[in-house]
């Protein structure tokens, strides 16, 4: 118990006034101080609730592609594609071939792990899903704990993991639980972005992060913002370090490059750097649709640089290099939303270091203090107001599977049409294809990408057309528009795996054939 004033041989009627008695006792205790330190914690503990609420969110979008990671669908067109190429290497074939049908312009890291793993786990698909989620949940890990080295608290660290799996939910949500090395790679990049922030820059952690982001490198080679965020701030921090690491990030590079031609064979660099073509519109659209989606964390984000003085080299460094490289990226042929999540994955980590940053500043404002409790909210309002979308499909849980069901029954259909079809096959849904056995023979999307590039000939394969080489075409949708003739349906004028002049020659050469709603097989006339 606290003792009264007068121990210490001090009056309260002295301090306070004749009309307070001595005998007071002043405890922090008591109940007023009490309600006065509730006071000053409620918007705390709110903040935290609102920051729990957020996560619940961000899980809860991405509670489906979990419940489904088993589901017999091709959920992208990249599932089928990645599937193919590591069956491919699991048979011990050359990744790398040099058939520009068939082109691979990703690196070769992901799909000798698929084909390692698969004697283990069986099903490609599958193990490359499972993949996808383990690797996102790392990324919101490693983010958690990347703002806790940059001196986030423990609200701060559970914020950082909900904005990063709440944006990359709302960015591209197809990337998310399917058969996509991009996850893996971002998780590899922020591990050695993590490895990087741990300590003082020794060379064996210097080594240790030229290795992991490498790795990520490998997996897939569009994630570049770490990698130079990291060489932009050793330079600008430690020159005597900056050799150390070159000569680690080289050692590195060949080491993989190495394994490279060890493990996946042919013409790697060929095929990586490939040409597509580019298509400049796209760079706006993507830019602004992003920036559309994000304004409001992006602000947040830009006001916590432009104030904060701990590692602000490092951090512009990575923010401006993950835009640029997403725009110069976006347009090019094939590209999409994806390009965009290690723009997104950045937002996450700043959104998480401004919430302590306006935090801290609110506190000094007595009016203000409320603000504290709703700025997560606010920093994190994409998660919150497209909740209804992406809670949507699972709040409507039992309809939706029943949809999942109808629409797997009538894949399965098709797969069992396709298998028994003789001859050369080329699908457009590549995971029909590779479910039914049938060999990769031509990728619509690289054959038709060379073709525009001027790397392969249009007319060769109209003349296969022509000639009757394939035995059957698998489309998603029939060509032309029944309502209005002669004009081609907006999927497959849109999508961009075949030209117009490829799906002309196909409707005058093949007859179609629906089968069961789930795809559209075009036979020999």
């Amino acid at each position: 118990m606290a003792k009264p004033l007068s121990h210490l041989g001090i009056s309260a009627r002295a301090i306070i006034g004749p009309s307070i008695p001595d005998s007071i006792v002043l405890s922090a205790d008591s109940p007023p101080l009490r309600l006065a330190g509730l006071a000053r914690r409620w918007p705390v503990h709110l903040q935290s609730a609102l920051v729990i609420v957020i996560l619940a969110v961000a899980i809860g979008s991405i509670a489906l592609a979990v419940l489904t990671i088993g589901i017999d669908l091709q959920k992208s067109y990249n599932e089928g594609w990645n599937a193919y190429h590591a069956a491919r290497v699991a048979a011990g074939e050359p990744l790398y071939s040099g058939d520009l049908h068939r082109l691979v312009n990703y690196p070769f890291l992901s799909f000798v792990l698929v084909a390692w793993l698969k004697p283990l786990f069986g099903n490609v698909l599958i193990i490359g899903r499972a993949l996808n989620l383990l690797a996102l949940a790392a990324v919101a890990l490693c983010s958690a704990l990347i703002v806790r080295r940059l001196g986030g608290r423990a609200v701060d660290m559970v914020f950082a993991a909900a904005c990063v799996v709440g944006f990359q939910a709302i960015q591209a949500t197809d990337w998310i639980g399917t058969n996509e090395p991009q996850m893996l790679a971002e998780a590899f990049m922020l591990a050695g972005l993590l490895c990087y922030l741990s300590g003082p820059r020794t060379a064996s952690r210097l080594a240790a992060v030229a290795l992991l982001l490498a790795t990520g490198g490998f997996v897939k080679h569009t994630v570049i913002a770490i990698p130079l965020a990291i060489t932009i701030d050793i330079l600008w921090h430690d020159r005597r370090a900056f050799a150390v690491w070159c000569f680690w990030l080289g050692a590195a590079f060949a080491l993989y490059v190495g394994a490279t031609y060890v493990l996946a064979g042919g013409d790697f660099f060929h095929e990586l750097l490939a040409p597509r073509v580019y298509h400049w519109s796209r760079i706006g659209y993507h830019a602004k649709k992003f920036l559309i989606a994000f304004k409001i964390p992006i602000l947040a984000a830009l006001a916590y640089l432009y104030l904060a003085r701990d590692r602000v080299t490092l951090l512009r460094a990575y923010g401006v290099i993950a835009f640029a490289a997403a725009m110069i990226f976006s347009g090019g042929d094939g590209v999409s939303y994806n390009i965009f999540l290690d723009v997104a994955v950045f937002a996450g980590i700043v959104a998480a270091l401004a919430l302590r940053h306006w935090s801290d500043r609110l506190a000094s404002l007595p009016a203000a203090t409320v603000l504290i409790a709703v700025v997560p909210a606010i920093i994190a309002q994409p998660v919150l107001t497209k909740a209804p979308q992406t809670l949507g499909p699972l709040l409507r849980y039992p309809d939706t599977m029943a949809r999942y069901a109808a629409q797997q029954a009538a894949f399965g259909r098709a797969k069992d049409v396709l298998r028994d079809e003789p001859g050369t096959v080329i699908c457009e849904n590549l995971l029909l294809c590779f479910e039914a056995a049938r060999p990769l023979v031509v990728d619509p999307f690289s054959t038709q990408s060379m073709i525009r590039s001027g790397q392969l000939s249009e007319a060769a394969l109209i003349g296969d057309i022509a000639t009757h080489r394939f035995a059957a075409i698998e489309l998603p949708d029939r060509i032309f528009d029944e309502d209005r003739p002669g004009q081609i349906t907006a999927y497959l004028r849109n999508q961009g795996r075949f030209t117009e002049d490829s799906l002309r020659a196909i409707d005058r050469y093949y007859r179609p054939m629906t089968v069961n709603g789930a795809a559209v097989l075009y036979l020999p006339r």
